[in-house]
């Protein structure tokens, strides 16, 4: 590509990009005015007030108790603008009560913004040092999935800084890498691609980081004690239910699942298609895994793939492809030259997630999973492509 041509492209991505980031902001203000006209004068009724209100009973010493609809609700409807008998379940595992604990200490709005400012410290910094100049690294700072993501108060934005550390560290420091993917887990679904890549692809160090990981949050989590982790096994089981049967959550819904379910399947048959693309999604991960030769290639593939895993995957769980999209981008302009379908793909991506809602409640139609596939067809094929032009060199 030439210079004039790249520098052409640059400024499109930009425009696209700050038209997208407008209509996002647009979105949420929309989303979030209805409640800020209460008459009571609360907050308005968003997804935060669930790790609020967990960590509120976990301090006052009924972690378990985050898991009762009984126990949480009262808090959440006086923090809120939540009216009974509305509740926001609490289904994450009990490290994630240690956050949740953490913000509690403040009042609900402080905690709001101290919550939203840990996650972009978490996913700016090695954001940054994932993508190229001249590339900007607002295009993805203020990316959809993101603003969604930290004006409802969700946790997508600390899983996706978790893929991009360890996509940042895994060339020199793996078992630094491992540990720091093992954030993911606050999310367990969301965590499952990443140790299979690792496992498959032999990075044996990165991998122990991961388990380690996993078992100092585990270890930290039994400041709580044990019961918390016996009513997470309890409670696992009711998301599936919860989230067929409320209307609060569908239209949000971003997975191959909702999808299909869209179109009018049963959810039998919704969950069918799930895992037959859940097993393709492996299989392309396990397939970078045993080809690419740069290990973030690994990360990035298990980032993208990640949404195509779990049934329960949101708009404001697309975070985690910015990783995934910032090492792309790192290796097309250090190695290569944008093709036409890539470009398209990505900004698919950049964009679907704040169109997906609108798609959804107007027309039943699931973008999200066309476009997290397309990302991940376009990664394994530029991992592969690396790979092969390595090969050739070295012969």
């Amino acid at each position: 590509m030439t210079r004039f041509s790249a520098a052409r492209a640059l400024a499109a991505w930009r425009v696209l990009a700050l038209l997208l980031i407008t209509f996002a902001l647009g979105c949420v203000a929309v989303e979030i005015a209805p409640s800020l006209r209460s008459d009571g004068g609360k907050p308005p009724e968003i997804d935060f007030v669930v790790f609020w209100s967990a960590g509120r009973l976990a301090l006052a010493g009924h972690a378990a108790a985050a898991y009762h609809a009984a126990a949480i609700a009262p808090l959440q409807q006086a923090a809120v603008d939540m009216a009974p008998p509305e509740v926001f379940p609490f289904f994450y595992p009990p490290p994630l009560l240690v956050l949740c604990a953490a913000l509690a200490v403040l009042p609900y709005l402080w905690a709001f913004a101290a919550f939203a400012a840990v996650q972009l410290a978490v996913l700016v910094v090695p954001l940054r040092r994932l993508l190229p100049p001249p590339w900007p690294l607002s295009s993805l700072v203020l990316a959809p999935a993101l603003l969604i993501n930290l004006a409802v108060g969700q946790t997508g934005a600390l899983v996706a800084g978790g893929f991009a550390w360890a996509a940042v560290l895994i060339g020199r420091w793996p078992f630094c890498a491992g540990m720091v993917l093992a954030v993911a887990t606050l999310k367990p679904h969301l965590a499952v691609l990443a140790p299979w890549g690792l496992l498959v692809g032999r990075h044996w160090r990165a991998l122990a980081g991961f388990i380690s990981g996993v078992l100092a949050l585990a270890a930290l989590s039994l400041a709580f004690g044990a019961a918390p982790w016996m009513e997470f096994v309890a409670a696992i089981g009711k998301a599936g239910q919860f989230q067929q049967h409320t209307t609060l959550v569908w239209e949000k819904m971003a997975s191959v699942f909702s999808a299909v379910w869209f179109l009018g399947a049963s959810p039998g048959a919704a969950y069918v298609v799930q895992a037959v693309v859940a097993a393709l999604a492996v299989l392309a991960v396990g397939y970078v895994g045993l080809r690419a030769r740069s290990a973030d290639w690994v990360i990035a593939a298990a980032a993208a793939a990640t949404p195509l895993i779990s049934p329960h995957v949101f708009d404001y769980d697309l975070a985690v492809t910015l990783p995934a999209i910032a090492v792309l981008v790192r290796h097309v302009v250090s190695g290569g030259r944008w093709l036409a379908y890539e470009k398209a793909a990505t900004l698919a991506m950049f964009a679907v997630p704040v169109l997906a809602r609108p798609a959804a409640m107007g027309a039943h139609i699931g973008l999200a999973p066309v476009c997290v596939a397309a990302l991940v067809a376009v990664i394994v094929r530029r991992a592969i492509i690396e790979n092969g032009a390595v090969d050739a060199r070295v012969a």
